[in-house]
């Protein structure tokens, strides 16, 4: 009877472990499981990297350099072998098969932001493949799902390694999350645009929006507001347009179109706020002229020739350049843009760019080389300053 208990005990260990693994199919076991809700820090790396060759102001996407990004805002939360989470403003949802995690990745739809979009409204925007190690890390691999914004976006991998941040798991998935993003977003206008702009203006930061509502657009976000001058003072008003992809920090090519909106105030108003209500403390000088009655001179000519105008500055974080665009309702883009008031401008701009562009047309395409991530770490907004003129200007 003694020798028999030994061999029992024996067969119930072996049963035991045999219940607790898995034998796949390739004769390889895999654990069972372990939950991966949490906070986690994921770490992009460029594997194949598609780079534009177009060639925009003189670069070209192979001419800027391509690292790995990374982010510990990724929340998620296993129930069963069920994954759900967050990445800033993106849903993640997934499964989990012993060590096999799959990850998809969703993005807003173009068009003014909604927190609680649900899933089926959204865009399915990438996908990883990640294998879960014994001390709590995944590693795997990235790929993305077609795109009518950007064709060459599925020519792009990823290798990625993702590690759990102890104790960061935070109640309420997402939302919290979420709201920090948000609000370090918001942020970002009045960090950049106070340097970027204090030399052309009395270093007010205006924006187009009295709120930042952010405004998905592409392979970003714009923060308060896409169209000028959105304000009360249609003088020097801003917004951002902030880059935000999951991706390693890779620049590439961003498409823009720059419009005539319809009329915001008469050209007798715009005239008579510059010469009697200064509006921008030393505005002529500022851009490019000896005194007030210059710059009014130089734009009676101006709306003489194009009629209703706008015009608009955009400052690339990325290259350090200004591009000046001249919305207008009449004349060929070759004398607009040797009209007075726009040289001036111009010239006044180039002591606060690496180099200045100018544009002119009723409706203008603009392509940009920018570098994304999907954090604040390497990212390059576009700073869109509009600066004055009888319409709106809207921007896409």
């Amino acid at each position: 009877m003694k020798s028999v208990i030994p061999r029992i005990l024996m067969i119930v260990i072996l049963v035991g472990i045999a219940i607790s693994c898995k034998d796949d199919s390739d004769g390889t076991v895999a654990p069972i499981s372990q939950d991966i809700s949490g906070q986690w820090q994921f770490i992009l790396i460029p594997y194949q990297v598609y780079q534009d060759t177009t060639l925009i102001n003189g670069q070209r996407g192979t001419d800027f350099e391509v690292y790995s990004s990374s982010t510990d805002e990724v929340f998620l939360k296993q129930t069963g072998n069920q994954v759900t989470g967050s990445l800033g403003p993106l849903k993640i949802t997934g499964t989990i098969n012993g060590n096999q995690v799959v990850l998809n990745v969703y993005e807003h739809p173009d068009g003014n932001y909604v927190k609680e979009r649900p899933l089926n409204e959204m865009v399915h925007f990438s996908d990883m493949t990640l294998q879960l190690n014994e001390d709590m890390t995944m590693e795997g691999t990235g790929i993305y799902q077609p795109s009518i914004v950007y064709p060459y976006l599925t020519q792009n991998t990823l290798k990625v390694k993702a590690t759990r941040i102890p104790y960061g798991f935070k109640s309420g998935l997402g939302n919290t999350a979420v709201s920090s993003w948000e609000n370090e977003l918001c942020k970002v206008l009045a960090t950049i645009t106070s340097w970027v702009i204090s030399g052309l203006t009395d270093g007010i930061v205006r924006p187009m929006s009295s709120n930042c509502w952010l405004y998905h657009d592409g392979g970003g976000y714009f923060t308060f507001g896409h169209e000028g001058p959105g304000s009360v003072l249609p003088v020097f008003t801003t917004t951002l347009y902030y880059p935000f992809e999951v991706s390693c920090c890779h620049c590439r090519e961003y498409g823009f179109n720059i419009s005539l909106g319809g009329q915001n105030i008469s050209y007798t108003v715009l005239k008579d706020l510059f010469l009697n209500h200064q509006p921008i403390t030393n505005l002529a000088a500022k851009l490019g002229f000896s005194d007030i009655n210059a710059l009014i001179q130089a734009m009676d000519s101006f709306y003489s020739l194009t009629g209703e105008f706008a015009l608009s500055l955009f400052y690339n974080c990325n290259t350090g350049s200004i591009t000046l665009y001249a919305n207008t309702q009449n004349g060929s883009q070759n004398e607009v843009l040797n009209e007075p008031l726009i040289l001036s401008i111009a010239s006044a701009f180039k002591a606060h760019a690496s180099s200045v562009y100018v544009y002119a047309g009723n409706s203008i395409n603009d392509n940009y080389y920018l570098r994304r991530s999907p954090a604040f770490i390497c990212n390059t907004p576009i700073v869109v300053c509009y600066l004055f003129g009888t319409n709106k200007a809207e921007y896409n």
